[in-house]
């Protein structure tokens, strides 16, 4: 089975209106090329070390695309976002930003 390197960073917070990630920790993981969303979802709950039924998360990434000054934030939120990502030329060279959020807690 193949596997793929990327880059992740957490704990820091979007900057929306500059198009940037700030703050956090960049680390390091290898994952099964064919890995699924729901899949890495979970990788990266781990890695965070937070219970995955308390939190959501959102991630993202950022492509500089030719002819296009700022570009928004690719979101990966299903398994062919993740696919497209996986199959970039180099995704080391892109690193993902993944955000984690407290679920509303139902009253």
């Amino acid at each position: 089975m193949a596997h793929v390197r990327m880059l992740v960073r957490y704990g820091g917070a979007w900057d929306d209106g500059r198009r940037k990630y700030e703050g956090g920790v960049l680390k390091g993981i290898v994952v099964p090329k064919e890995i699924t969303h729901k899949d890495l979802q979970y990788e990266l709950y781990d890695l965070a070390e937070v219970d995955p039924t308390k939190f959501d998360i959102k991630i993202r990434c950022i492509y500089e695309i030719k002819g296009e000054k700022e570009a928004p934030p690719f979101e990966l939120s299903n398994d062919h976002d993740l696919k497209f990502y996986i199959l970039s030329e180099n995704p080391l060279e892109v690193p993902l930003y993944y955000h984690l959020s407290l679920q509303a807690t139902e009253a």
